[in-house]
């Protein structure tokens, strides 16, 4: 019975520290689900810098996801590690990059 009540509060510590870090981490540019940990980024499309060719516009679309997913994945999951978050280190963050 001992055992069950520790894991129990070992759990409740890990899930109410991760809430804590994640209301931390919110902002206006990207939205994170605390249960999954898939982080929303919004960030310019081509639209934005007058680019209107299909073929250039999913180039750009491309290229911004091609660098910008792993730079946001990396410095979620750096900011999970440096405050010791370990729901985030056992399910890590993954991002999907949005059009604002």
């Amino acid at each position: 019975m001992k055992k069950l009540v520790a894991i129990i509060v070992l759990v409740a510590v890990i899930a109410g520290w991760h809430v804590y870090v994640w209301m931390s981490m919110e902002n206006e540019y990207y939205t994170i689900n605390p249960l999954t940990d898939v982080a929303i980024l919004k960030m310019p499309g081509a639209a934005s810098y007058g680019i209107t060719d299909p073929q250039e516009a999913a180039g750009f679309n491309g290229g911004r996801d091609l660098v910008g997913v792993p730079a946001a994945e990396r410095k979620l999951n750096l900011y999970a590690r440096r405050y010791l978050d370990l729901y985030a280190m056992i399910v890590p963050y993954r991002v999907n990059i949005i059009d604002k």
